[in-house]
Order: structure tokens, then sequence, then C-alpha cells
């Protein structure tokens, strides 16, 4: 019984990661508008943190991959999420020192953190639905959800804006 609770809550926290890496993700286009307003970029180098983190998608695919070969699902998915806390401090700390490359740099990092998630919460998802056609509804679950929180990213940071 204790098994079946524990399955349950690691199931939870996937789909609550999955919309995690929409917000995340989509976080950096809205936040475009204020890199504009802070930084007085155009709207071009306003967009370099979007960017920033998608290339962040390229450069750590095939380490993302290694990781979990290396350390596991658990590991990597703590390790995903102490570097997107970094990634986020740094995107903090680039309002109060005025900088746009340390809110690049954030961008870029976040980007790793959501690269990793993703390599992880995908396959865990399924393997935690027992595979096959239950691991699959999980999998769409998590996915729809990720599309709503797409939306409300926008809506809600259109709102603070």
């Amino acid at each position: 019984m204790a098994q079946k609770s524990k399955q349950w809550a690691a199931i939870i926290m996937m789909i609550a990661l999955f919309a995690m890496i929409a917000f995340v993700t989509n976080l950096c286009s809205p936040m475009a508008v204020i890199v504009q307003n802070q930084f007085g970029a155009s709207e071009l180098q306003s967009q370099i943190g979007n960017y920033a983190n998608f290339v962040a998608y390229l450069v750590m695919g095939i380490p993302s991959g290694m990781l979990i070969v290396k350390f596991g699902y658990k590991k990597t998915a703590l390790l995903a999420l102490v570097v997107g806390i970094v990634g986020m401090v740094l995107e903090l700390l680039s309002g109060t020192m005025e900088s746009m490359w340390v809110y690049l740099a954030g961008a870029f990092i976040s980007g790793f953190c959501m690269c990793m998630l993703n390599t992880v919460v995908n396959p865990l998802l399924n393997v935690l639905g027992g595979g096959g056609n239950t691991g699959n509804q999980l999998i769409k679950l998590g996915v729809a959800l990720n599309s709503a929180d797409d939306v409300a990213v926008y809506i809600i940071i259109g709102a603070v804006i």
C-alpha cells in the first residue's frame, strides 16, 4: 500500500514538473518586454534571452541523457532543479545589477534546467505508469497540463506587465 501512494506522489510530481517546464520555457518571451524597458534593448536584443534558453536545449540535450545514465532519474531531476534555481537567481540579480549579460546567463542556465527536466520527465512518467498504454496516458495528461500552463504564463505575466 505504501508503494502505491509513493508511486502516485511521484506521478503527481512529474506532472507538476511538466507544468513548471512550460512556465519557465515560455517565461522568456513575455520577459522580452521587461528586458526592453529595463535595459533599453531593441526588439531583437530583447529576444536574445529567448534564444539563449533554446540554445541551451541544443547544448544540453546529449549531456542530459548521459547524466541520467550515470546518476539515474531522481538525482538528475534534483540536479536540474538546483541548476534552475541558479539560473533564476541570476535572472533576478540582473535587475538589481542592471546587466543584460547577467540576464542572458540566467536564461541560458535556466534552459539547461528545462532541457534536463524534459529529458527526465517523459521516460520517468512512462515508467511510473507501468509502460504501454497507461504510461502513454500519463504522458498525454502531462502534455495537456503543459499546454495549459503555456497559456497561463502569458496571462499571468501579461497581467503583471
